[in-house]
């Protein structure tokens, strides 16, 4: 009986021991049974690990922060890259051949400025794309040889006194400037304050393409002044030129120029002229530009512009600006009208002879660039 009874208590110990919660209460220091064996109490944990020969716990430290989740790193919206124009890189790659020339003008030219805006700064500007132009047409090759002469001037019969009362400068006061012939031009200050907004003073250009339209009159037709004196050579006048070679080429030449001035790519530069100029001649076809005078939508500027950007990218030649007039065809062609200028026929022969272009293929690559380029209505 007595040793049935110590077996029960036995079993009985047996049975409490198995109930222990197997985190019973642990002391730094007291002895553990197996390394790496973890115990939580509370907050606090305890590690088993091997302190000399004996097995003890030991207090786990914890960090007083969790670690920071990184945030997941963003990659940079790439920016669309702006489209360009393949014959207007084309052109701005052969004027910047062009320009790194060592050529300088020899051009004679004189500026008269109203006395009484003598320190006139829009003069001033107008003067720095002149000169710059003259140099561009030299180290082009086609310089202007007549002796430039500039009247730049606010008060309407100051300038009148100075221009061909034959010419229609001498009533021109409805213009910002332009050219009488005989190397004659003008600058009409009055004409820009009242576009500017200004009233009676010059103020700061409202934008670049304001300051651009506004300064590079001189540059345009000094850039005339060079088809005039080349085709002069050839015994005839800048109304052999279809309107988009003869106005376009003087746009084109007065935008690369106002970039060398002020430090900016044609690219660029070209792109404020689009903000500023007709907005009616997406749609125009170059057969139509073709006259002696100028377009009703004045398209011969802008268009032209852009069928010579195309003009050099084909030829790759910076003569193609000029050179429409030294045809061989006997003086102004078949069909020549002083009014109409240039018939369609002659013109169609000359692109061939000149820059071997078929302007049924042709034309229709250009006036795909007026949809894409030219700025709409």
């Amino acid at each position: 009986m007595a040793r049935l009874l110590r077996i029960l208590l036995l079993s009985a110990v047996f049975v409490s021991s198995s109930l222990l919660p197997s985190h019973a209460a642990v002391k730094v220091g007291a002895v553990c049974k197996k390394v790496g064996q973890v115990s939580s109490q509370g907050k606090n944990s305890f590690k088993c690990v091997k302190s000399g020969k004996k097995l003890i716990w030991s207090k786990v430290k914890q960090n007083s922060s969790p670690a920071p989740t990184p945030n997941p790193t963003l990659s940079p919206t790439a920016t669309p890259a702006k489209e360009v124009s393949k014959f207007a890189q084309a052109t701005q790659e052969i004027l910047e051949e062009v320009w790194k020339s060592s050529k300088k003008s020899e051009s004679k030219y004189q500026v008269f400025i109203e006395p009484a805006r003598s320190d006139s700064k829009w003069a001033k500007e107008n003067l720095a794309l002149m000169e710059a132009t003259l140099e561009l047409l030299t180290k082009m090759g086609y310089p202007a040889t007549t002796e430039v002469k500039a009247y730049i001037g606010w008060d309407w019969k100051w300038i009148q006194q100075y221009v061909p009362q034959q010419t229609w400068c001498y009533s021109g006061q409805w213009a910002g400037g332009g050219n009488c012939g005989s190397g004659i031009n003008f600058v009409n200050l009055k004409f820009l304050a009242d576009w500017q907004g200004s009233g009676n003073v010059e103020s700061e250009w409202r934008n670049e393409e304001s300051k651009f339209q506004g300064t590079s009159t001189l540059s345009h037709e000094v850039a005339h002044q060079g088809q005039v004196d080349y085709l002069a050579k050839l015994n005839r006048g800048t109304y052999f030129y279809p309107a988009w070679i003869r106005e376009g080429a003087p746009e084109l030449i007065k935008t690369f120029v106002y970039g060398k001035v002020h430090n900016q790519s044609y690219l660029s530069v070209r792109e404020n002229y689009f903000k500023m100029t007709e907005r009616k001649c997406k749609y125009v076809k170059l057969d139509e530009l073709l006259m002696s005078g100028n377009h009703p939508d004045n398209c011969q500027g802008v268009a032209g512009l852009l069928a010579l950007e195309a003009l050099l990218a084909t030829t790759r030649d910076v003569n193609s600006l000029f050179n429409f007039g030294a045809s061989k065809i006997a003086g102004n062609g078949p069909g020549f009208d002083n009014q109409k200028g240039i018939s369609k026929e002659t013109y169609q022969s000359v692109m061939k002879e000149m820059f071997g272009i078929d302007t049924a293929t042709w034309h229709p690559i250009v006036e795909a660039e007026f949809v894409k380029w030219a700025p709409a209505p």
